[in-house]
């Protein structure tokens, strides 16, 4: 219990704001001096996790990232955080989803071990659904090399190409 005691008369919003975690009591008063007052808890939030590449590695990390390169969050134990939502550019990879099931190879109450380049974030949510702000960002640089396309060569004899002859080489297109 923090023994917060807000009050306010004739507000215009009525928006309460700066309350510390804990017990508050909110009483309210209007033009003609008739007052109300209600008490509710306001929960803690969780503190901004802190991710780190799991071989220590520094963002932006470049790699090929096809056998997975593990993020973790690296103060779990000193926050209120039950769970996690991870983050790729900016959008959520909802757990369970296409999204998460193509990107995400592993994952444990605090980590993952994703296989795809992009800028990695994560909330922590409170057993009671609140949610920390965001944590650093880690960047992943896919660095692949690129898939050697083939090309098929038309009007071939015995594979090879006959003098006086036209051929046509075809390249198949890049994704």
């Amino acid at each position: 219990s923090n023994g917060t005691v807000a009050s306010f008369a004739n507000s215009s919003d009525g928006v309460v704001s700066a309350l510390s975690p804990g017990t508050t009591t909110i009483t309210y008063t209007n033009g003609a001096g008739c007052s109300t007052s209600q008490t509710f808890t306001v929960n803690a939030l969780p503190i901004a996790p802190v991710i780190t590449f799991d071989d220590g590695s520094s963002s932006p990390y470049a790699t090929c990232p096809d056998g997975g390169i593990k993020i973790n969050v690296s103060n779990s134990t000193s926050s209120i955080a039950t769970s996690y939502k991870w983050y790729r550019n900016g959008i959520e990879i909802v757990y369970a989803s296409s999204a998460w099931n193509n990107l995400v190879l592993n994952s444990s109450a605090n980590s993952i071990t994703v296989n795809a380049g992009g800028v990695y974030t994560v909330k922590g949510i409170s057993g009671n659904g609140c949610g920390s702000s965001v944590s650093n960002q880690l960047t992943l640089t896919d660095s692949s090399p690129p898939i050697i396309q083939s090309l098929s060569v038309s009007n071939l004899v015995n594979d090879k190409i006959c003098p006086q002859t036209t051929a046509t080489i075809t390249a198949p297109p890049l994704n």
